[in-house]
């Protein structure tokens, strides 16, 4: 059976921690089935898969009919290598990767500020270290990392091509912060708790971010970091009772950001949708829609507008695991009627609106074969 690829433990979600197998917070674009056309709501769109297993862990578009999606591949032998996916408005086609010296390497969040370039990050070879890879119309080029140290980085966000801010942890466990201001990646000082890595960051414009991250070995304390006047500041989240994991964030605004995740009781079941709201003084929880089930749980969001957020995850009952998507209105949040894959276990784990008209989820599912089966790539489009 092929897993997921390694060795990258970035943001895990439960299901995949559950299982033992290190599936980052991803995005993956799928294929084995057919699309359902241009009809209003969501429709899986057929993607490439690169070797025995393929994961898509971000996606960005910076139109309806320009997106990136990265992630991992990985051989039948174990080899892992960068995966970088397009779409042009009416299909999705690989992209080449550029060489490289390390043996394994994977790719975990990606931005697109213009429909001509990307910047994506992750991490490669043992420890394993930093990487950032940036598109520029037809080739992906490896840039400098600011840490040039152990590390991996989760998420990125680019207010502009001369604006980008990349999380994630150092080695040694603490979040970590890089800032591209056209020219190079430099570190940024982040007061965070020790055990600690962030796993999404958002930023509406290039003066001001909003990060959101996990603390302690096991997770379960969130937290969230504000930067703006050139400096990060930590901010208060409330936490029920229980493990609380803050998956992702996206701000249409500086004072309009929402954060998603999941919660679970000390009794296990059930894991639950969660989601906090930043009004530009304070976080407040929201009430999310849970279908009836054993376990929820949101892994991606995107908010085009302050009265409008799309998030995507994964739903699971006890004939087995749907894709799960859900919307904010400006009042409320519910769920939205997505199509599933024939095969098992999928699941939509990141998710880009660049208008309300329109969004790309990506996710994964896992297709038995008689060497045991592999992930395969899954994409859906939500259009209105």
């Amino acid at each position: 059976m092929s897993g997921a690829p390694g060795p990258y433990p970035i943001v895990m979600t439960r299901r995949a921690a559950g299982a033992g197998m290190i599936v980052a917070c991803m995005v993956f674009a799928g294929s084995g089935a057919s699309s359902a056309g241009t009809r209003p709501g969501w429709s899986i769109q057929p993607t490439p898969n690169a070797a025995a297993t393929s994961l898509l862990n971000g996606v960005s578009c910076s139109s309806a009919d320009a997106c990136t999606a990265v992630g991992t591949s990985q051989t039948n032998s174990g080899a892992s290598s960068p995966l970088a996916e397009r779409w042009d408005g009416r299909s999705w086609t690989r992209q080449a990767m550029p060489p490289r010296r390390r043996a394994d390497a994977g790719l975990t969040g990606v931005s697109c500020p213009a429909a001509t370039g990307c910047f994506a990050v992750g991490a490669a070879g043992d420890g394993p270290r930093t990487l950032i890879e940036r598109w520029t119309r037809h080739k992906w080029r490896i840039q400098a990392s600011g840490s040039g140290r152990a590390g991996f980085l989760t998420a990125i966000a680019c207010s502009s091509p001369a604006a980008c801010t990349a999380v994630g942890s150092t080695s040694s466990g603490r979040a970590l912060a890089e800032h591209w201001n056209g020219t190079r990646w430099a570190i940024q000082h982040v007061p965070s708790p020790r055990a600690s890595w962030l796993t999404g960051v958002s930023c509406p414009s290039p003066t001001d971010c909003s990060a959101v991250g996990n603390a302690t070995p096991g997770g379960g304390e969130p937290f969230a970091e504000h930067w703006s006047k050139g400096s990060w500041k930590p901010q208060r989240i409330p936490e029920p009772s229980g493990f609380f994991f803050l998956n992702a964030v996206s701000c249409s605004s500086p004072d309009a950001c929402t954060a998603i995740g999941y919660h679970e009781t000390t009794s296990t079941f059930p894991v639950t949708t969660v989601a906090d709201r930043w009004n530009g003084h304070t976080w407040t929880p929201q009430t999310t829609s849970n279908l009836p089930g054993i376990n929820s749980e949101l892994n991606g969001v995107s908010c085009p507008s302050s009265s409008d957020c799309t998030a995507t995850g994964y739903h699971e009952t006890a004939p087995g695991q749907r894709v799960l998507a859900e919307h904010w209105n400006g009042k409320h949040w519910a769920s939205q009627p997505a199509p599933n894959p024939k095969d098992r276990a999928p699941q939509l784990t990141a998710v880009s609106c660049p208008s309300p008209d329109d969004c790309t989820a990506t996710g994964s599912y896992f297709k038995p074969d008689r060497d045991g089966g592999q992930f395969l790539t899954l994409a859906e489009q939500h259009q209105t």
